[in-house]
């Protein structure tokens, strides 16, 4: 599927509650794949790949797939990848996320809508299914940050420090979808958004620590920390010493 033209038309949204016995089979339509609990097997392409809860699979249009499963339970979108135009056999075969639990409340969401009598829902939730499909697809085979957010990531984090800073947030500043910036920055650095943030953080903190008379609970709330106590304890779990020890040891005077 190429990313530039996604553009997926939503035909139906289906919850699954049961054990499926599905024999191999090829669809003109694709499928978009959540599982909320359970297991689900899925044939394709000559390999079993096992699904558990929180994994996505996107089969393209015409993919000859089987599935099986005791029982699971697991949303089913049905779509065309382009709008309004009919589906044509596809080059890429699936693709499994073996971690998209982040979007688990999305997926209900989408259940709902679709069985809602809104006039608006089908562009609704087309609209969601590409922002879904962005961040699976836009992560496959990536192994570092745009250079966009690399670039700027530190900046935004310094200038917005006091603030919460989400995946939701960043995504909108730097034009993707909080999916695909949580994965980014899990391959890029092997540490989550949070744990980046709060390092980020940290390091502020002992600057400050080190060169100003700023007391604890000034520096705790000047760098993001809810309150001087959460500050502490987590500046002590990092490097073993208190803010107070820290300064102590590495105090610099200035003129």
């Amino acid at each position: 599927m190429n990313l530039d033209a996604l553009n997926p038309q939503v035909l139906a949204v289906l919850l699954l509650d049961k054990g499926i016995a599905q024999a191999q089979s090829r669809f003109a339509e694709a499928r978009a794949i959540f599982v909320l609990s359970g297991d689900l097997a899925i044939e394709c392409d000559g390999a079993v790949t096992h699904m558990r809860p929180g994994a996505f699979c996107y089969l393209p249009p015409y993919c000859a797939f089987a599935a099986r499963s005791k029982h699971v339970r697991a949303v089913a979108v049905r779509f065309l990848p382009e709008y309004g135009k009919e589906s044509e056999p596809s080059e890429r075969g699936a693709l499994f996320v073996e971690d998209m639990a982040g979007e688990r409340e999305t997926f209900l969401s989408m259940c709902d809508i679709y069985n809602s009598s809104a006039s608006d829902r089908m562009p609704r939730l087309s609209a969601m299914l590409k922002l879904l499909l962005l961040g699976a697809l836009s992560s496959e085979g990536e192994d570092a940050l745009p250079a966009a957010m690399a670039a700027n990531l530190d900046s935004y984090i310094r200038e917005n420090m006091a603030d919460d800073i989400s995946n939701t947030e960043l995504g909108a500043v730097f034009g993707y979808h909080p999916f695909y910036v949580s994965q980014m920055l899990k391959k890029k650095l092997g540490i989550t958004l949070k744990q980046y943030v709060i390092a980020y953080r940290l390091r502020t903190a002992c600057s400050l620590l080190a060169t100003t008379e700023k007391t604890t609970a000034e520096i705790a709330e000047l760098t993001g920390f809810t309150d001087a106590s959460y500050f502490t304890k987590t500046f002590k779990s990092s490097f073993g010493k208190t803010p107070k020890e820290y300064r102590n040891e590495n105090k610099i005077e200035t003129l």
